[in-house]
């Protein structure tokens, strides 16, 4: 993926989101990423809906990370909280929303801020320690 331009990322994408492998999801999202195509944050967001394993969605979040777009704050922050992102999310696994967590750590909007101050006061002590690094960095 980022050896193609990137308005043939999307139909590719299209494809490896069809493919179980592990591996081959997690190449993508790694891609994505680093190409931070438009389309690309939309794909993620399927990506973390469906039944992925849990280092794949911990991908995600960590590709959402490097978006410079304050538009997929309120993606990360659903995932983090688990479950209130407009009941698209079911409870997520600690693992996943920590990396949520510590992607928000990069964006420094009021919305991405309140997000992880109120992080500090989860029950996950590996999402509260996330957010607290959110909030120095």
């Amino acid at each position: 993926l980022r050896r193609l331009p990137r308005e043939r990322v999307s139909p590719v994408l299209a494809r490896a989101g069809e493919d179980e492998d592990p591996e081959v999801l997690k190449a993508a999202v790694t891609a994505i990423g680093d190409l931070r195509p438009l389309q690309g944050v939309a794909w993620i967001g399927n990506v973390l809906k469906g039944s992925a394993p849990t280092e794949v969605k911990q991908s995600c979040c960590i590709a959402l990370g490097k978006f410079d777009d304050e538009a997929v704050v309120p993606l990360l922050v659903g995932v983090m909280e688990g479950g209130r992102f407009l009941g698209l999310f079911g409870r997520k696994d600690d693992d996943v929303r920590a990396s949520a967590a510590w992607a928000l750590g990069h964006f420094r909007s009021p919305a991405a801020r309140e997000a992880l101050t109120r992080a500090l006061k989860d029950s996950s002590p590996s999402v509260r320690s996330s957010a607290k690094m959110g909030l120095k960095g």
